[in-house]
């Protein structure tokens, strides 16, 4: 995970005039997504709109779908214990 997002931030700077926002980071990395992942990011896309999501917003939810169930259930439970503070 860390080297892909750190090739897509590689790419972004190379070619930053591709890529001037948030909105074209993530409308080019997202057309790589398949299978499940890639469904669960068109319902997200519905929810929230193309052009809202920013890319720290989309690596964070790109790592909580690739974690697996036990991991994203400690992190979740984290997460709530530091909101709850």
């Amino acid at each position: 995970m860390k080297e892909y997002i750190s090739s897509c931030e590689t790419t972004f700077w190379l070619a930053k005039r591709n890529y001037p926002d948030n909105a074209m980071k993530v409308l080019y990395v997202s057309q790589y997504l398949t299978g499940e992942t890639k469904r669960a990011w068109l319902r997200l896309e519905q929810i929230k709109g193309k052009d809202n999501i920013t890319w720290d917003e989309y690596t964070e939810w790109l790592r909580d779908q690739l974690q697996n169930p036990v991991t994203r259930a400690s992190t979740l439970a984290r997460k709530y214990d530091e909101a709850a503070q």
